[in-house]
């Protein structure tokens, strides 16, 4: 077994003279004598207690003094952590260089935050010209102190209980700007998310339990459940707590649900961006004659009349670009960030060089937006920002943009921009208060971070797998095991649905094995099981759900589909028949009936069924593809190869047909056809070596081979004819 880590000295083995060992070294390697004093002091107590020990003197209180000993060396060994990080990576070099000289403290921290809106309050009651300068004054002084605070919480050691007990007040307090509150919100989650802190961490769910400003809770509740924390739960079993406490809640039960569907279709941005580049964009480009008017989207006036006598082509083409645009507008609808390719292209401003920008709230008080938005063309921004269902981050940058080649536009495009209504017509219905709304305008403010700031491999990205664990998929954590009913069953049967099967398996197995799952989840994952190949596994739980007399349609369905992935053709057969006795025109319980029946042996009856429905409609491939396998199994190799022939010549073909195509055509002794259809099959299964694929697919076929007469060493050489040897 490898050494230990220094956390899993003190998570996994609770090993605190290890741990110190193992941190003495990691200091001196960093050449960190910062704390050399604290991991002495430390070393010190531990070594008084091994003494006692020695001693023949048994502290009664011994395990309550060891597990504080175990914190205090997290606690150390996080701020050595941080420290390590602080040496190495750019972003958080500058940061704690801003940090030397703020005042951190809580006291100047909560009185300046005080002041400002004070100060904002009073200067926006001034008589006269000196308002507006007055304010922008204070916005500008307060922007640069935010920045500073947000830079200096990065990089802030391990928080004391009188820091935890500070922000939790401070944060809900109603005498705190709510856009400086989401700011440190957005810096504590950041700080967590590098290094975990369980004071930093609790403040979180503090503030998303007690604030009563919707866009504050919001952003304190996806910034808790980014940084859920996993081991040190072992130290702290405030944190099993709180997540029991929280979840007593069903409006934070719900919420937590909703937040990780969200997060789901975050993570799934890039593939709806690209779907949009692959199917969207070129038909709108090609499309390019038509413009949009604040009345929609109308034919070029250069156009109309080339087009005139070809009404139909602009019928097709003005139909076929309101089709792609009314689809990416459903995928708007259903979640899916279509912003993210057109504004990625709009982060290299001046303005996102400041690392705190990234998260701040927009607001046209903001110093750099203030300063670009004056005259006549300031109001047409404002105009159209002020209706923009973006995400703040975009609407930053969406100012600068417009602001940068706003006099450069024609006066009739101008107006389109000012009446907004394009940008408005895409916000209909849409619930900007809404806790939903609001969730998903941070997180993809988050996720624009993440992907596009020019040093953000040097922070730890929620959205992408390290160590096997993504910090995106928390409800997969083990603290809600038995805590989430309703709302984490949404999720499973989203990823279901998604055909996420391994995420299905992660979340439903652990609850089965632990026996808290629900017979909903047992059913899901017998399904999942099922999909994944764990057959043994899927059928031990429709037995069991069986046995529990659950859902008697939905488990005999999933009975009879695991009797025939285990081969028991026969049993499965008398499972599709049940079915059928309950819905006898299903046409997918009729068809398994059917080959489950030939694979039993019992063609007859088998393709009893089948004839009829290929009476009914011959054309239907799936029916004939299990009667020509039937007939193979039945040892009518001429009459399989007849009905094989048209399946592939038709266009629903399937890899395996060509596999059967060419049984047929072997125990024929078609050699040379059944090569090729043999060859077909290997590569339209991307086989890198051809004989290694058939040699499983002949070994799984091997009894209807060997009935119509193949030799095991006739397989041999076919095998080798087809690789070419």
């Amino acid at each position: 077994m490898a050494n230990p880590t220094i956390k899993d000295s003190i998570l996994i083995y609770h090993n605190v003279g290890e741990a110190l060992r193992l941190l003495k070294k990691r200091m001196t390697d960093l050449s960190l004598t910062e704390y050399m004093s604290e991991v002495e002091e430390i070393d010190n107590d531990y070594r008084i207690m091994c003494g006692c020990l020695a001693h023949n003197m048994r502290d009664p209180q011994g395990e309550i003094v060891y597990n504080h000993l175990l914190r205090r060396t997290f606690r150390l060994y996080s701020n050595v952590r941080l420290a390590s990080i602080v040496k190495k990576r750019l972003p958080f070099i500058r940061c704690a260089n801003v940090a030397k000289r703020f005042d951190a403290s809580d006291e100047s921290v909560g009185k300046s935050l005080e002041n400002y809106v004070q100060e904002t309050a009073m200067a926006s009651l001034t008589l006269g010209d000196m308002p507006n300068t007055s304010v922008a004054r204070i916005n500008a002084i307060h922007q640069r102190y935010m920045d500073e605070l947000f830079s200096a919480l990065l990089v802030s050691n391990q928080w004391s209980e009188d820091n935890k007990r500070f922000y939790s007040e401070l944060l809900v307090s109603p005498t705190v700007d709510q856009d400086d509150v989401s700011l440190i919100l957005s810096a504590l989650t950041m700080a967590l998310l590098n290094v975990f802190d369980v004071n930093k961490w609790l403040v979180l769910v503090h503030v998303y339990a007690n604030s009563t400003i919707e866009s504050v809770k919001q952003r304190a509740l996806v910034g808790a459940m980014l940084t859920l924390p996993h081991g040190e739960t072992s130290l702290y079993p405030e944190i099993t707590e709180t997540v029991k406490s929280l979840c007593q809640s069903t409006d934070a039960r719900r919420e937590i649900g909703e937040l990780q569907l969200q997060l789901f279709l975050c993570m799934q941005t890039e593939e709806d961006n690209a779907e949009i580049q692959r199917d969207i964009m070129p038909t709108l480009i090609k499309n390019n004659k038509f413009k949009m008017t604040r009345d929609g989207i109308v034919e070029s006036d250069e156009d109309s009349l080339n087009d005139i006598l070809d009404s139909d082509s602009v019928d097709k083409n003005m139909a076929e670009m309101e089709d792609k645009m009314k689809k990416m507008m459903a995928m708007k609808d259903s979640g899916s960030d279509i912003y993210f390719g057109g504004f990625s292209h709009m982060k290299r401003f001046s303005f996102f060089y400041q690392l705190s920008n990234w998260f701040a709230p927009f607001s046209f008080d903001n110093p750099d937006v203030a300063s670009v938005l004056k005259g006549e063309n300031g109001d047409i921004i404002r105009k159209a920002i002020a209706q923009g269902p973006f995400c703040d981050s975009d609407k930053y940058s969406f100012v600068f943009a417009l602001a940068s080649v706003i006099d450069k536009l024609p006066a009739s495009v101008k107006e389109v921009v000012a009446s907004g209504k394009g940008i408005a017509d895409s916000a209909v219905d849409v619930n900007t208060e809404s806790a939903a709304y609001i969730r998903r305008m941070y997180l993809q403010d988050l996720y624009r971070f993440f992907k596009l700031h020019s040093e953000r491999k040097d922070f730890a990205n929620p959205f992408e797998r390290k160590n096997d664990e993504i910090a995106a998929f928390f409800i997969g954590n083990e603290l809600f095991d038995g805590l989430l009913h309703e709302e984490l069953l949404v999720v499973e049967r989203h990823l279901f649905k998604s055909k996420k099967y391994e995420d299905v398996e992660r979340l439903v197995s652990r609850l089965v094995a632990k026996g808290i799952a629900t017979d909903d989840e047992k059913l899901l994952c017998a399904l999942t099981y099922l999909r994944l190949g764990r057959i043994e596994d899927a059928y031990s739980l429709f037995k069991e759900l069986q046995a529990n007399g659950y859902d008697a349609l939905r488990v005999q369905k999933g009975l009879a589909d695991t009797l025939f992935a285990l081969r028991r053709y026969a049993d499965a057969a008398e499972c599709y028949k049940k079915l059928l006795a309950a819905d006898p025109s299903n046409r997918r319980y009729i068809l398994c009936h059917s080959l489950a029946l030939v694979n039993s042996g019992n063609v007859k009856d088998g393709l009893a069924d089948l004839f009829r429905l290929d009476y009914e409609n011959g054309n239907d491939v799936d029916v004939k593809r299990i009667i020509a396998w039937g007939y193979l199994v039945d040892c009518k190799p001429d009459d399989a190869e007849r009905v094989y022939d048209w399946i592939v010549k038709s266009d629903k073909v399937a890899d395996t047909d060509w596999l059967n195509c060419g049984y047929a055509k072997f125990v024929l002794s078609k050699t040379a056809e059944a090569t090729q259809c043999f060859k077909r099959f290997a590569d339209l299964n991307n086989a890198a070596d051809a004989r290694e694929v058939l040699e499983k697919e002949f070994a799984n076929d091997w009894d209807t081979l060997a009935k119509n007469g193949v030799k095991g060493f006739e397989v041999k050489l076919i095998l080798d004819v087809v690789a070419d040897r």
